[in-house]
């Protein structure tokens, strides 16, 4: 039973192997502006170049008419004069009679259609999802003529608030002129409508093409179809400015902006006043800067500063209208009345850190304005380079505090992380050795003062000041009231420069006084890491100088790698940080640091060739130096890599072991094996105790090994006085492919003369290596006795 079956299987198979069948048939089913049908089979149906030869289906496309024409053996294609009208459809049936080539019938399917729907709406305009006017036109253009009167009893328009349907009207003759001129459309079968009642402004709509629209061969639609559309704005005009916090007077450092949601006659500039204490004021005219003219605008800016703690009165022109006529939906708001607040309150440090001269001073600078006539003032005194370092990290990280919050927005809660939370904390509340003592303010609270903090101690210092009324303004308040508010900067306090340049293999500090910039002898210079850790320490010469013999390197550490060099004279103290670089990059003054970042090692391996056959042997020359401050030297024998590794693309490996001279030169033979991969090869050093060498250029670190198959000779029967023609071919990887080199061959008996052994010859040609085997040009190369 199982052979019979299997015998059974064997027979369908070879029988479906040889019948004929339609591979593919476009287009079934839904079509529009479908012209044309194609139907493709597995094997030949006709004699090729016949294209009229009798049609595989017979055709029912109803009034729609068309022709047939083989495109090929295989190919059938059936054109229609005209694409289907709305509820017109196409039917394809296979002729039983129809045979292949092979004699055999059609097998499979038998029956293909397509068809058009009915009357829908192939494109509407503006786009579905577009802002539209509350009176819009429509233009839908359908598949198709249709019937005006069912698009009015089956299409409708749909808008938010309002509960029921609001009926479609088609535009007059004139109108619908009109509007077609504007949008550049005009087709034929084009309708142009809109809802029958004016839409609310602001609101979402939906123009619905539903059932029932006929078209003019009686067809009807079958779905209801829906186009999306928002409602523009009601048009408002809307003053806006900054404030310290919501519910707070406008600031008088900011402009005000009067903006109108609508576009409006660009004329009004000159109609719309500002009175203010001092007078009217009239907006700005952007145009005068940009040298252009705009006919309308949406924004009116009066510019900055205000009066403060004054009263101001918008008032704009009677009767103002958009570009669409809209009058004014607000206009009762206005003239409009607005009060403008008192100067925000100000404590200002001018940065997060600075340089204060201890000859002119020391006065750090503060700015102060409508805050307490005495502020309380904490401060932080440091001369210790780890406490130094460690002082500048915590500030660093304390000011990037942040705080998560939950906060509303238009009705919803939102997320929030507030990145000045630092500014509502005290940085020296609980820190070490601070003195606290009263900042007064001469000029009074209220008055814009610049005071200048003493700092008469040379070093680091650490200064924050309190303000209850600056947290009253900016921050928001607790359940116990208003916060004070914090603001802090460091400096340093001295009169000497430390300038900090490290090399790979040594360091050099260089200090001068800041009021004559003359060098500073007898300095004592110490090097750190950013962790505190003393790495070398010296005294400047005459010059200023300290040099450090070794090298210096940086540790990791959390938000910043960098050395501090401090310099010590007396009871002065400075220093600089190695990542202390803005506005005194090399670049800036034309020097050259795009090596710097290459090690301090180079290892370069020179090949005798590199175009090899399995077989050969490659010879290698491995040249290892190291660069330092006085240039290229000898590296350590004992430091360098022990074995050279041939690795192939496809990952086999090939170790050959290295022994380095005392001038750092290695040599290294690899004999390619015969069973070797073709491909390319990358040779990598590997094992050492020094470190890592740079890379090699790829150019020096590749084997190629390809495949020449003999030549291929013919020579002339007057081998004595006539050249041979000889042609060798190549196979190569692609990774070659474009290359080209000088391909040396030599040809071997029995190239030479039939029953003479000439002796060996060499032919050069310039040929492009290819992935694949190709002929290189021929060359005649010898006569018989061997000149060439």
């Amino acid at each position: 039973m199982p052979t019979r079956a299997a015998g059974l299987l064997c027979l369908l198979l070879s029988c479906a192997g040889h019948a004929a069948w339609v591979q593919q048939f476009t287009p079934q089913e839904l079509v529009d502006q479908q012209t044309r049908a194609t139907a493709s089979f597995n094997t030949d149906m006709v004699a090729l170049g016949r294209p009229d030869a009798p049609a595989p289906f017979s055709v029912d496309c109803g009034a729609a008419k068309g022709s047939a024409r083989w495109v090929d053996a295989r190919t059938w294609t059936w054109q229609l004069e005209r694409p289907l009208q709305p509820g017109e459809r196409c039917l394809f049936s296979v002729r039983s009679s129809f045979r292949a080539v092979n004699g055999e019938g059609i097998q499979g399917q038998n029956r293909y259609r397509f068809f058009a729907p009915g009357p829908w709406p192939r494109a509407v305009y503006p786009a579905p999802g577009s802002g539209i006017e509350e009176d819009q036109a429509f233009v839908v253009t359908p598949a198709g003529a249709v019937k005006p009167a069912s698009v009015e009893q089956n299409a409708w328009c749909e808008a938010d608030g309002v509960g029921n349907r609001i009926p479609v009207r088609l535009l007059a003759a004139k109108e619908r002129a009109e509007v077609l001129d504007v949008t550049r459309r005009g087709g034929r079968d084009e309708i142009v409508l809109a809802c029958s009642e004016r839409l609310p402004a602001g609101t979402k709509m939906k123009l619905v093409w539903g059932k029932g629209i006929e078209a003019e061969n009686g067809a009807l639609s079958t779905k209801e179809e829906s186009f999306v559309f928002p409602v523009r704005e009601p048009f408002r005009a809307t003053l806006s400015c900054e404030r310290e916090k919501a519910g707070a007077p406008c600031s008088p450092l900011s402009d005000l902006t009067l903006e109108f949601s609508a576009p409006v006659d660009a004329a009004l500039r000159g109609k719309i006043r500002l009175l203010t204490p001092a007078g009217e004021r009239l907006p700005l005219d952007p145009t005068l800067k940009e040298g252009r003219r705009e006919n309308t605008a949406t924004r009116f800016v009066f510019a900055k500063p205000f009066a403060q703690n004054a009263e101001l009165r918008l008032e704009l022109p009677p009767g103002i209208k958009d570009e669409a006529g809209r009058p004014l939906a607000n206009a009762a708001n206005f003239p409009l009345k607005f009060a403008i607040a008192a100067l925000p309150p100000l404590a200002k440090f001018p940065g997060d850190f600075g340089i204060v001269e201890l000859r002119e001073g020391g006065l750090l600078p503060v700015t102060l304005r409508n805050v307490e006539a005495s502020l309380r003032l904490a401060e932080r005194h440091l001369v210790d380079d780890a406490a130094v370092i460690a002082a500048m990290q915590e500030l660093a990280a304390f000011n990037r505090r942040t705080k998560k919050l939950k906060v509303v927005r238009e009705g919803k809660e939102e997320d929030y992380e507030d990145p000045y939370h630092s500014r509502e904390l005290s940085y020296l509340a609980q820190a070490p050795g601070v003195t606290r003592r009263e900042l007064p303010k001469p000029g009074g609270g209220a008055e814009f003062e610049v005071l200048g903090i003493p700092l008469a101690k040379p070093g680091y210092h650490v200064v924050e000041v309190e303000s209850r009324l600056l947290g009253a303004a900016l921050l928001a308040a607790g359940k116990d009231g208003p916060k004070p508010m914090y603001v802090r900067s460091a400096a340093l306090v001295t009169n000497m420069a430390v300038h900090f340049k490290r090399g790979a293999d040594n360091a050099l500090v260089w200090v001068t006084a800041l009021d004559s910039g003359k060098p500073v002898a007898n300095a004592e210079v110490r090097v750190s890491n950013c962790k505190g850790a003393l790495l070398w320490s010296g005294k400047t010469d005459a010059q200023g100088r300290a040099l450090a013999e070794r090298a210096l390197g940086e540790t990791a550490c959390a938000g910043a790698n960098f050395l501090f060099a401090s310099a010590r004279l007396g009871d002065d103290y400075s220093f600089a940080r190695s990542d202390w670089n803005e506005g005194i990059e090399p670049w800036r003054f034309g020097v050259n640091t795009w090596g710097e970042s290459a090690g301090p090692r180079l290892i370069h391996t020179v090949f005798d060739r590199t175009l090899l056959r399995p077989g050969q042997t490659v010879s290698m020359k491995h040249v290892a130096r190291e660069r330092n401050s006085r240039g290229m030297g000898f590296a350590d024998p004992a430091t360098l890599p022990k074995q050279a590794v041939i690795r192939h693309d496809s990952g086999t490996e090939y170790a050959l072991p290295l022994t380095w001279d005392a001038q750092g030169v290695a040599l290294a033979q690899w004999k390619i094996p015969e069973a070797a991969k073709r491909g390319t090869y990358a040779v990598e050093l590997r094992g050492g105790t020094g470190p890592k060498p740079d890379p090699m250029p790829s150019s020096a670190s590749r084997i190629f090994a390809c495949r020449c198959s003999p030549a291929a000779c013919r020579a002339p029967a007057n081998a004595s006085s006539r050249p041979a023609a000889c042609r060798w071919r190549w196979a190569c990887p692609s990774s070659t492919a474009a290359r080209r080199r000088r391909t040396r061959c030599r040809s071997r008996p029995p190239c030479g003369r039939p029953g003479r052994a000439g002796p060996a010859t060499t032919a050069t040609a310039s040929t492009p290596i290819s992935a694949k085997p190709r002929s290189m040009p021929s060359a005649s190369t010898t006569a018989a006795n061997g000149n060439s």
